[in-house]
């Protein structure tokens, strides 16, 4: 059974370096897009400031760079709540009515991400049915693909943070 495997995984510390995997390979990917990113626009620069040449593809590449490493930050960022927050009630409340508030706000926080994720995953099967290619003869459809990924993954981090709320609310505490 799939829960089984995860309770004997975690006693031998199995999952959480599996995690620990997947958080380094996260940050890898976002250090490899943000080096891309920055290598491409100064060559960009270069090449136009001194050679009067530019890559046709480097402007679009960039563009699609940016929300990647936008769209897979903020995912990265969910992990660990390390994203930007307006949090007026971590200051003020405590316990039960803190894990509450939360667990409202996480619950809300699945929804829209859920939403997000689902209907930008029908648009890029909508693009993946056209046959055009935007640049280096990648395919529209590649491009907006962080989208619904991205969400997803924002969804399901936010899922297991409403399971440890809900589980504080009634005063269990997540190991």
């Amino acid at each position: 059974q799939p829960l089984e495997l995860i309770i004997a995984m975690n006693k031998k510390g199995r999952l959480s370096t599996a995690i620990q995997y997947l958080h380094y390979s996260e940050d890898l990917i976002l250090a490899l897009m943000l080096i891309g990113l920055i290598t491409v626009s100064s060559l960009q620069i270069l090449l136009r400031n001194f050679f009067d040449y530019s890559f046709l593809w480097a402007d679009p590449l960039s563009r699609n760079l940016v929300l990647w490493l936008g769209l897979f930050g903020a995912a990265t960022a969910s992990r660990g709540n390390k994203h930007i927050t307006i949090d007026l009630t971590g200051h003020l409340l405590q316990g039960k009515k803190l894990h509450f508030i939360r667990l409202i706000t996480s619950i809300f926080t699945v929804i829209v991400c859920g939403l997000v994720a689902w209907y930008s995953a029908q648009y890029v099967l909508l693009e993946a049915e056209s046959s055009g290619t935007a640049f280096l003869n990648i395919p529209y459809w590649v491009l907006p693909v962080i989208i619904p990924f991205s969400f997803a993954v924002i969804a399901f981090r936010y899922s297991l943070q409403t399971i440890v709320h809900a589980m504080g609310l009634f005063g269990y505490k997540a190991s």
